[in-house]
């Protein structure tokens, strides 16, 4: 009893120190908020206190904005989390950080599932908790915040699919919804979901369970698939613009041979994990410079481990064939890209990762017991590096987070003069900062310039305003006074 009394408060305070590592410095880093992260927030708030979203549509199906189209189910949890708490910029932080906490334990659960070792459940939380990419994702106001539990939550149940014979309709519905999360939740999942199903109808497919599969098929596709094509022709293909930009897709029709050319190298960059180990994401936005890679190195030693081990075993086991399979179609969103390294978009591939490297430790064979050692000693003291890096420099990214925003609005919500004019693109941020002060948007105007604003009127800009007063500034932005 004592023993069992000790291993749960351990397992509580290594959750809370944790848990706190995750919310740590959350006011100053990053140090202001995003375009994007504005809409998303701007939303969750419309709908939170109107049931609307920015432009005045009830409870849309998607949130169009900047051109593009945000994922629904993110935006609907922080509006939730905003109906019972106060609204603001740490407070949509902290439920960012929270579910990628969260996708960490759903990890660790995982692996006690599969292997019913304490050790393992404990190194995988770690190493899941530490990973750079998790850790910097669950600081941003993104839908992709959310998509790392989503992936452990739709392995979990594809893990318990796979230890029955015969799927009843729970199992099925679970894996319908999952699916449909992965779908839903960030714009990748447009890709992969589809692409799921079809490795778990193909890679579990049973006499037993046909009618299950093609039940499973059959409510995905009316769930998830159905809905999405006609909002697409409905929006003349608005959830797809933003994918036809990446230069792949859309040298397909023109170029068809330079595009495979292209798709090949681009997903065999992305899948080679070295580059993500010593560089990680280019974007500071998503990844603090000099702060070493996204992902930790004694993962990647795990999951190559793993991959070799799946490979090797004989017959293959259709559980771990289906992570190896989830592993690689994971690559395909950011392989259709150009960035290389884009740890949002990899954001999939790197829980597969996770996932795969429980394979290496749920049967420690005694050549393996030194690159598990290995593994584990480089998991631990490459967060030492990234932490102190992520403290040290995250702060300084104002360029990249619309720093001074907030300052400059809040100087501006005052003053006597009507409405407030603001900078088009920062209009998402102020809007936002406005509703935190009950200042409604019918009190601001967006403008492309200053060219052609009334005298006397104050204007919020990230640019030159010639001959204007300067009212406040903070950064690059300032508050600006026409003549």
């Amino acid at each position: 009893m004592m023993k069992r009394l000790v291993t749960l408060a351990a397992a509580g305070a290594l959750l809370l120190a944790t848990l706190a590592l995750y919310v740590h410095d959350l006011r100053k880093n990053p140090p202001g908020l995003y375009l994007d992260e504005a809409s998303i927030a701007l939303n969750a708030l419309s709908i939170a206190r109107y049931g609307v979203d920015e432009h005045g549509t009830p409870m849309p199906f998607y949130f169009p904005a900047f051109g593009e189209y945000k994922n629904p189910v993110y935006v609907y949890l922080l509006a939730g989390v905003f109906e019972v708490t106060r609204p603001s910029v740490l407070t949509a932080r902290r439920f960012s950080a929270f579910l990628c906490w969260l996708a960490a334990v759903t990890i660790g659960v995982l692996a006690w599932r599969i292997t019913r070792k304490k050790w393992v459940v404990c190194a995988m939380f770690l190493l899941a908790a530490l990973t750079p990419a998790v850790f910097e994702t669950g600081r941003l106001i993104f839908e992709v915040a959310l998509y790392p539990l989503v992936i452990a939550l739709f392995l979990l149940v594809v893990h318990a699919a796979s230890q029955r014979a015969r799927w009843n309709a729970g199992l099925v519905a679970a894996l319908v919804i999952a699916l449909a999360l992965v779908e839903y939740t960030y714009s990748a999942g447009r890709m992969l979901a589809p692409l799921f199903a079809a490795a778990v109808a193909v890679i579990f497919f049973t006499r037993e369970r046909l009618l299950a599969i093609g039940a499973m098929l059959v409510l995905f596709v009316c769930t998830s698939i159905v809905p999405v094509l006609i909002y697409n022709k409905k929006t003349d293909g608005g959830l797809l613009v933003r994918a036809s930009h990446f230069n792949v897709l859309g040298a397909l029709r023109t170029q068809p041979a330079d595009a495979f050319a292209a798709l090949e190298r681009n997903f065999v960059n992305s899948l080679l994990p070295v580059g993500m180990v010593i560089r990680g994401d280019q974007n500071s936005r998503h990844h603090v410079p000099t702060s070493g890679g996204s992902l930790l190195a004694g993962t990647m030693l795990l999951a190559i481990a793993g991959a070799v081990l799946t490979i090797r075993t004989r017959p293959l086991d259709r559980w771990w064939t289906f992570v190896l399979a989830g592993t690689l179609l994971s690559v395909l969103p950011c392989a259709i890209a150009t960035d290389v390294y884009h740890s949002l978009r990899l954001s999939s591939y790197i829980v597969f990762m996770l996932v795969l490297s429980i394979r290496a430790l749920a049967v420690p064979t005694p050549g393996l017991r030194p690159l598990i050692a290995t593994a584990l000693v480089l998991g631990a003291l490459q967060p030492l590096w990234f932490f102190r890096a992520f403290h040290r420099y995250g702060p300084e990214r104002w360029d990249q987070f619309n720093t001074g925003l907030e300052w400059v609005t809040r100087a501006a919500l005052p003053r006597p003069e009507r409405p407030i004019y603001v900078l088009g693109h920062s209009y998402a941020g102020a809007f936002f900062y406005g509703e935190l002060n009950h200042v409604p948007r019918d009190q601001f105007t967006v403008v492309s310039g200053p060219e052609n604003l009334p005298p006397r009127s104050i204007y919020i800009t990230d640019g030159d305003c010639p001959g204007c007063e300067e009212l406040a500034r903070h950064h690059i932005y300032s508050l600006q006074r026409t003549p």
